[in-house]
């Protein structure tokens, strides 16, 4: 990543993130005039140097810059290798850390380390992954936002783990 684009995200640390956050997808929610809506888009696609070619733009526009930040792709934007044998990545982004789970190691999200059991929430769940891979993905404000599964499956649980308290 970036030294500029860590440098902002370590100064953000600082910030009362929760609150901040909330304020944030509020705001993001909000569908204003349809003008101010396009040229916050704007803005952000030109300061991110985000690619739209294979975007989505419904007609009238997007009603709110989520909508924007969670559009949709043209379809076979994003052709998944049939080949069972390749990894296929849930999101656009870089790979910023991989590796086997050993849960005597630690492992690096947005530049700071964790131990897999605090990352799940629970020590007991993080034994039945060791010895298994991972791989973290950073999402870049450029990339494509939305989450896919790169394999087939039914969703059986759901764990909430809260984050920092700031």
């Amino acid at each position: 990543m970036a030294t500029a684009t860590r440098l902002a995200a370590e100064a953000l640390r600082l910030l009362p993130r929760k609150r901040l956050s909330r304020a944030v997808g509020k705001l993001a929610a909000v569908e204003g005039p349809t003008d101010v809506v396009e040229r916050a888009i704007a803005t952000f696609v030109r300061a991110y140097d985000v690619d739209m070619h294979d975007s989505v733009v419904p007609a009238g526009g997007y009603t709110s810059f989520n909508d924007f930040f969670t559009r949709k792709l043209v379809p076979g934007a994003r052709p998944v290798d049939p080949n069972p044998r390749v990894l296929v990545s849930p999101a656009d982004g870089l790979v910023e850390d991989l590796g086997p789970i050993d849960l005597a190691a630690t492992v690096t999200v947005k530049g700071k380390l964790y131990a897999v059991g605090d990352l799940l929430g629970d020590d007991d769940a993080a034994k039945r992954y060791e010895g298994g891979s991972y791989f973290i993905v950073y999402l870049h404000p450029r990339d494509y936002h939305r989450v896919h599964a790169p394999v087939e499956g039914r969703i059986r649980a759901m764990r909430y783990v809260p984050g920092t308290r700031s």
